[in-house]
């Protein structure tokens, strides 16, 4: 695959620079790893998964070109962010949260901005000019909104600061952090070299598998540097992308604090976890609250176990020894303890973790493809372009061509460029084989569980086994793929060339539309769904069909025709347009839906102010209602009140006329003497016509019933004088009194 044929994979036009295809790339990898970590089903994860592995790819060839045009510049920062998590969920979310310094701005009436070497989804990376040390620094700017929540700024702050006294030979000199207005920024140094995944992907792509005595070394170098770091804090995202492998062959961990700032803020946005999700620990995972360093511990472990197998350990992996037979049974056992599901089945701490693995055999640093001046890995140098010495500036092709007789050298340097591309061939055609199984079995497990998606696989089948495994496409591949490797026997290079290539740009296109076909049955329900919108648009509003109307169908109609001829990706880009140009139509027709909008803004507003007209006259008749209806019941009251006024008059005037002859005070009860109760009591009772009381009651008392007995007997025994009425004694009912009991 050429510049070109790249740059138009990333969706850039021919003219873009490899810096520029290369950023692309890193951006689109990135999103493709969060699209694949929120998939819901493994059918997408896998169609993420060989974009993913098209992209690396592509990197790869892009970058051994740069190495051999001496375009790539090596000398890039430790501190990229290209690989952190994005807060955006769209695959074009990053170009809308780009920072962009222009060379020669001052920050902080200090730092030089001299050019961008980075970008990714929290930020980007630039090289400046620390005009107070004098000497060049890495300068990490972050995405002003990952600071804006006051709680994620504070926590953001606190953890930098703490990297900035993390002092270790293994771990990423952080200077300092700063302020420049609304942007938060990050100095430290600036290292030349790459991260280690790019490393593992280079000893991927040569066959040259790690060693127990690599990985052992580097693991207790890490193990020892986070030994350290945890008297201040975790890191929490523990991956190859934040290890930095030097060109002495030494490693540094980057990143401290980075995602602490994104669980306070991206994560309580979009409910994605920080970290890659591979590397965290369960607890991580869980959310819980109760993390320390053996969730750091679990991510070495998961490090490890890729480096050495080449996959992560997901779900119920299996042994490290049954993968490689050559690793010994007390390294793999230490490595997966570190793995245990629950931090207390892993080792007590990382310092534990650390001695375990220095009990067995000495450290070695890794095989790095720069180090040493021998003709082969010159070679692998100049042909992987990856990090090698051509790119980096230590020896140039010149050099190198001059190591060897010149005819045996270019012998060896075209077979082995050709070799190559008949590795990317073959790893193409196993991942067509590869996914070609995959759907056959995620079809099998549909048909069993009678799953959701069956509809949709189905579909992906059929097009897939008619379009491209039945199809002509194919079969040429494979001839063309025949003639190439018989050009390439009799050492006919030039003529080799152009058909590897063009075999390795037709099986790259096969499984572009392989990975299409997946979306087709979803591409036409999305068309159909906004051809009914639209429809349901048109009717609500009479409206006329415009220009987009036609582009859709038109669009449908090749989107049919290329799906006969098995180019599912053309396919899948009509129904795509034709969706596209269906949500457009009703925004060509949106000066006469604002129109319609607005005759019925103005009958629904007239209607509404009848309405209130009403509500409001109909309101004014209650209120009047309700004031007649408070007259009457005021006058009632004040009547009430005259008659009890009144009647009380009446009672007192009888009440006067009594007059007592005998009045016996009650005497304490005993209880009350001796406790100091105090309290009343209020009796009713007749006088008859002799003067004499009768039916004594107690209406109330306080303390209850403590002075009742008294109150009621002394009232018994008391007279008065017979009350004489027109000359006839009459009988007094309903007399009532209060007696109060005071101690003095």
């Amino acid at each position: 695959m050429n510049q070109s044929a790249i740059a138009e994979l990333v969706g850039l036009d021919e003219s873009a620079s490899a810096d520029q295809i290369l950023e692309a790339i890193v951006q689109k990898i990135v999103q493709l790893q969060q699209a694949q970590a929120k998939a819901p089903t493994d059918v997408l994860r896998n169609k993420y998964q060989r974009q993913l592995d098209q992209l690396q790819l592509a990197r790869g060839q892009l970058t051994a070109q740069g190495s051999e045009s001496g375009h790539v510049n090596a000398a890039l920062s430790q501190t990229k962010m290209a690989d952190l998590p994005q807060s955006g969920t769209q695959f074009d979310a990053a170009n809308n949260v780009q920072i962009r310094l222009q060379s020669g701005q001052l920050l902080a009436s200090r730092y030089e901005i001299r050019e961008q070497i980075g970008s990714g989804g929290m930020g980007a990376v630039y090289r400046a000019y620390d005009t107070t040390r004098q000497d060049e620094i890495a300068l990490k700017v972050l995405l002003p909104g990952l600071v804006r929540n006051e709680r994620a700024r504070e926590r953001f702050l606190d953890e930098a600061r703490i990297s900035s006294k993390l002092s270790h030979p293994n771990i990423v000199n952080v200077f300092d952090v700063q302020q420049d207005g609304d942007l938060f920024f990050l100095t430290m140094e600036l290292l030349e070299g790459q991260d280690l995944r790019q490393l593992m992907e280079v000893r991927s792509l040569t066959r040259q598998p790690f060693t127990e005595e690599e990985a052992r070394g580097l693991a207790v170098t890490l193990a020892q540097a986070l030994v350290h770091a945890h008297q201040f804090t975790v890191h929490r995202d523990i991956k190859p992308e934040n290890i930095w492998v030097t060109e002495d062959g030494d490693y540094k961990i980057m990143d401290f604090g980075i995602a602490r700032i994104q669980s306070a803020s991206q994560r309580t946005q979009t409910g994605a976890a920080m970290g890659t999700a591979y590397y965290m620990a369960p607890e991580q995972l869980k959310g819980s609250n109760a993390i320390d360093g053996r969730a750091d511990q679990y991510a070495l472990g998961v490090l490890l176990y890729e480096l050495l197998a080449g996959e992560v350990p997901a779900g119920r992996f299996r042994p490290l020894r049954d993968l490689r037979k050559d690793l010994s049974k007390r390294f793999t056992d230490d490595i997966e303890k570190a793995l245990d599901t629950l931090p207390e089945g892993r080792f007590d701490d990382m310092a534990a973790f650390a001695q375990a693995l220095e009990k067995s055999k000495g450290r070695t640093r890794l095989n790095l493809p720069w180090k040493g001046i021998g003709i082969a890995a010159g070679l692998l140098v100049a042909l992987l372009g990856v990090g090698g010495l051509a790119s980096s500036g230590y020896i140039g092709l010149d050099s190198l061509k001059s190591l060897l007789p010149m005819s045996k050298e270019e012998i060896a340097i075209r077979k082995a460029g050709l070799a190559r591309i008949q590795g990317e061939i073959k790893v193409l055609k196993q991942r067509l084989d590869s996914s070609r199984r995959e759907l056959d079995s995620d079809l099998r497990d549909a048909k069993r569980n009678d799953g959701l998606e069956l509809r949709a696989l189905e579909n992906w089948q059929q097009a897939t086994e008619q379009g491209i495994f039945s199809g002509r496409r194919l079969t040429e591949l494979e001839g063309d793929l025949s003639m190439a490797e018989t050009l390439l026997r009799d050492e006919a290079f030039d003529q080799a060339q152009p058909v590897f290539e063009k075999v390795r740009s037709g099986f790259s296109a096969l499984l572009e539309d392989f990975d299409a076909a997946a979306g087709l049955l979803m591409a036409q329900a999305a068309f159909d769904e906004a051809r009914n919108d639209w429809e349901r648009v048109q009717d609500e509003y009479s409206l006329s069909a415009p220009a987009q109307v036609s582009a859709a169908l038109e669009a449908k109609n090749q989107a049919v025709l290329a799906e006969q001829r098995g180019d599912f990706a053309a396919a899948l880009a009509g129904w795509k347009l034709g969706e596209k140009q269906w949500r457009e139509a009703p925004e060509a027709m949106g000066d006469e839906i604002a129109r319609i909008d607005a005759e019925r803004e103005a009958a629904v507003a007239a209607a509404k102010r009848k309405r209130d007209a009403e509500a409001a006259e109909k309101k004014r008749r209650a209120e009047l209602a309700a004031a007649e209806q408070r007259r009457r019941e005021a006058e009632k009251m004040a009547e009430q009140k005259r008659l009890e006024e009144l009647a009380r008059k009446e009672e007192q005037a009888k009440m006067d006329k009594l007059q007592p002859l005998v009045r016996i005070a009650p005497r304490y009860p005993i209880q009350a003497a001796r406790d100091g109760i105090e309290g009343f009591v209020i009796v009713a009772f007749d006088i008859n016509e002799v003067g004499a009381v009768e039916n004594v009651q107690v209406v109330d008392s306080r303390p209850l019933r403590v002075f009742d007995r008294e109150a009621k007997k002394a009232v018994s025994k008391w007279k008065y004088k017979p009350l004489i009425e027109d000359g006839v004694p009459v009988r007094t009912r309903g007399v009532m009194t209060q007696l109060d009991f005071t101690l003095q």
